[in-house]
């Protein structure tokens, strides 16, 4: 185990991941693992909560890390009579795993922006409707030039837009964890079946989370956004949705669909997905959203899509790339 913490410096920093996932096929059982892993090395499994439901906060399988964590923060982790410092160096989660572990709004609400303070607005899509026949809403964030978020803001709940910070009166629930604790049952940070609060001042927030007892830990910084759902089945499929609806900006459907056909026998079988035909772009996968975004896209797109609209594509396209 010599070569597991061989690492430069006198600190070692840990990355976190976690995530829900069901053992079963079927069954509401459900597993949350606490996964961790050090520079180059293979991650491993340091908790697991299982219950019949996702836990209805997630401090409730939080809180025994996070004392952990603070404990080994506080005293060190000694290895051959050598002592290093511990630090979190990031949690990577997907989008609504993140969501759910910081407390916060969804990614389609009107403050769900985990970097900055801006406020969406709620806009009709034309041409689509639910399945219940009513127009589709979506949120955007037409405001460009919004303050940036920090992490003392996150952990002061400051999230109001124009507005004075206030945070309600939850001090019972925002009880200090101390390091010395050994007490399992002390969970102050876990929102029990009927707490009420008021939500009317939270834009950002649903609840605090225990993580903002970390020390050295950024929760705007440290927790990044996650590819998959952000830039393949977010922008990529939103922009597909866009031009695919409205004939003003694909002019010939059928095209793409035959250039995506043709583009099958160049792909290499690393590939997971192969391209589909356009006309059915709702129901493709984030792999092959990004096979279209990085490899087939261009190909399938030049002289079919509008001038305008090719050269966003392809602006969007290169930092991705």
């Amino acid at each position: 185990m010599t070569g597991f913490y061989n690492c430069e410096g006198n600190t070692i920093r840990l990355m976190v991941n976690t995530d829900g996932t069901p053992p079963f096929h079927s069954g509401p059982y459900n597993f949350w693992p606490i996964l961790a892993a050090v520079e180059k090395y293979p991650e491993w499994m340091i908790a697991l909560y299982g219950g019949p439901s996702k836990p209805r906060c997630s401090n409730e399988f939080l809180h025994l890390f996070v004392k952990k964590v603070r404990h080994l923060q506080k005293n060190g982790i000694t290895l051959e009579n050598k002592t290093y410092k511990f630090e979190i160096e990031n949690m990577l989660m997907d989008i609504p795993a993140t969501t759910y572990v910081l407390g916060t709004k969804g990614h389609g609400g009107y403050f769900a922006c985990r970097r900055c303070h801006t406020e969406g607005e709620s806009v009709t899509l034309a041409g689509r409707v639910t399945k219940k026949g009513k127009p589709c809403q979506s949120v955007y964030y037409p405001q460009m030039d919004a303050a940036e978020r920090s992490s003392d803001d996150f952990k002061q709940h400051f999230d109001l837009v124009g507005k004075d910070p206030h945070v309600p009166d939850w001090d019972s629930y925002l009880n200090e964890v101390t390091d010395d604790s050994d007490d399992e049952d002390d969970d102050p940070f876990i929102m029990k079946q009927g707490d009420e609060h008021d939500e009317s001042f939270w834009e950002h927030h649903r609840h605090p989370t225990i993580l903002t007892k970390i020390k050295n830990f950024d929760l705007v910084k440290q927790i990044p956004y996650e590819y998959m759902h952000a830039v393949c089945s977010g922008i990529m499929r939103m922009l597909l949705m866009v031009w695919v609806i409205s004939s003003v900006f694909l002019k010939n459907k059928a095209q793409v669909s035959s250039r995506l056909i043709l583009a099958n026998a160049f792909c290499p079988i690393e590939f997971q997905r192969w391209p589909d035909v356009i006309e059915k772009v709702s129901r493709w996968k984030a792999s092959q959203f990004r096979v279209f975004a990085l490899y087939t896209g261009v190909f399938a797109l030049r002289g079919i899509l509008t001038e305008k609209c090719f050269r966003h594509f392809c602006t969007w396209l290169l930092p991705c790339d």
